[in-house]
């Protein structure tokens, strides 16, 4: 279990400007928006001249540690009033100790190749990631956030054996060790656009 009271971000080693060069271009748009409901699509395409791994097939784990893949598992990070939406690498904060690192299963994208995939996300969204804490007596307030920013992972496998296949449930998937991942991540964000979303931050006691 973690240890230690400093929190996680969903920030990482960007590679972009939002739109600014870079190896991966990413974009989104809003399929749905109801009181009660945010569908999202983001593509990404990989302009650079070698393969890389996406993380993005994040996944849930139940009380006997089983895990299982959730297209529509994203975190979640409120900043101001715009929903920061992110698959990706979350690196461990500094001081923390964990003996489990959560790294997100793999898609792997050739040179040229793009990805898409839509989110379905129910409403109001909260804030999660890896690695939050959350204080004690801390209580929820609700946002109406107006912007979406969307925040793509990824890695370069220096090594052949740093990717390996395993199964997931029934599914089986791409995985990598956090000692080799956390070399080479990245990220790459979309430009924000406009949306109103329900959202819920935890507040300190």
């Amino acid at each position: 279990m973690p240890t230690g009271a400093k929190e996680a971000s969903l920030n990482g080693r960007a590679t972009n400007g939002r739109g600014g060069n870079t190896a991966v271009k990413v974009q989104i748009s809003v399929v749905e928006a109801t009181s009660d409901r945010l569908g999202v699509q983001y593509t990404v395409v990989n302009t650079a001249g070698h393969k890389i791994y996406l993380f993005n097939r994040l996944f849930i784990t139940d009380m006997k540690g089983q895990r299982t893949l959730d297209p529509n598992r994203v975190y979640a990070e409120i900043n101001g009033t715009t929903l920061h939406l992110a698959k990706q690498l979350v690196e461990i904060p500094p001081g923390m100790l964990v003996e489990y690192p959560v790294v997100p299963y793999l898609n792997r994208l050739d040179p040229g190749e793009s990805f898409k995939e839509t989110l379905t996300l129910a409403l109001p969204i909260r804030e999660n990631q890896p690695y939050m804490s959350v204080p004690f007596g801390a209580t929820e307030r609700e946002v109406m956030c107006d912007g979406l920013v969307f925040t793509i992972g990824y890695f370069v496998a220096r090594e052949p054996d740093w990717v390996r296949e395993v199964e997931v449930g029934d599914e089986t998937a791409l995985s990598t060790d956090y000692g080799y991942a956390i070399q080479t991540h990245r990220t790459a964000s979309s430009q924000p656009v406009a949306v109103r979303s329900q959202c819920l931050v935890t507040s300190p006691a």
